[in-house]
């Protein structure tokens, strides 16, 4: 463990060389794999890479020959291992890359998720109708608040929270955003009061019916003594 001890001030720094390398790449996966492999490279104080097609160089200017950070060394047990973490078990991690070239993040999906438990709770059972208008609400709520703005002062400064690491180790100022709109529900529940006050029905597209129809049909019931001869002829196989 000591023999790499030298590997861990650089952990950060190559954690923010990924970032920058899938962000700034613009699609171009030969361009990204060379940012990636050139990472090794850099925090062995080489900066340059003339067999490189794209990326020939490092784009940070001059570095202050006073920084306390120690280079790698070339074949040291710390630089095989950096080299082994970005390249993976039989370069796998490089076979990756293509499917990262856009560059998009999991946090949409992340805050949709979340919503969609709020409102359909994995602890609590639903008819199917219940689980569709619960999964519409989830929409509704994301759709219309996706693009809060963030919350600003008086003197119209943008206001922070402090957000902390897991590990306690690290910790960064996130913009508040301005509270949810919720507004939304307050027209449907007057448009469900007006419905009942007339007697109407609200006529009502579902956009997923169609689809839905496609997991309605059902299978013909076969033959029980089919079914075990079948079983039976897997169980041979599973031998």
């Amino acid at each position: 463990m000591f023999r790499c001890i030298a590997l861990s001030s650089w952990i950060k720094s190559v954690k923010n060389q990924i970032w920058y390398s899938i962000g700034s790449c613009g699609g171009n996966v030969e361009l990204l794999i060379e940012m990636i492999l050139a990472i090794p490279q850099h925090v062995a104080g080489i900066h340059s890479f003339p067999e490189n097609k794209h990326f020939k160089a490092c784009r940070h200017g001059p570095l202050d020959p006073a920084r306390e950070k120690p280079w790698l060394k070339v074949g040291s047990l710390a630089h095989k291992k950096l080299v082994l973490a970005l390249r993976g078990y039989k370069d796998s991690r490089l076979k990756d890359l293509p499917q990262m070239t856009e560059f998009q993040h999991t946090t949409t999906n992340e805050q949709l998720n979340k919503i969609h438990n709020t409102y359909l709770p994995k602890h609590t059972f639903f008819g199917a109708v219940q689980a569709r208008v619960r999964a519409c609400l989830t929409a509704i709520d994301h759709n219309v608040n996706v693009n809060r703005p963030a919350k600003v002062d008086a003197a119209g400064n943008v206001i922070y929270s402090r957000k902390v690491t897991r590990d306690g180790q690290s910790e960064t100022a996130i913009p508040v955003k301005v509270p949810k709109d919720t507004q939304w529900r307050t027209k449907i529940m007057e448009e469900v009061v007006e419905a009942v006050k007339v007697g109407a029905v609200p006529t009502l597209e579902i956009p997923t019916d169609e689809h839905l129809k496609l997991y309605g049909k059902k299978l013909a019931r076969q033959p029980m003594e089919d079914l075990v001869e079948a079983t039976k002829a897997r169980s041979r196989f599973s031998k």
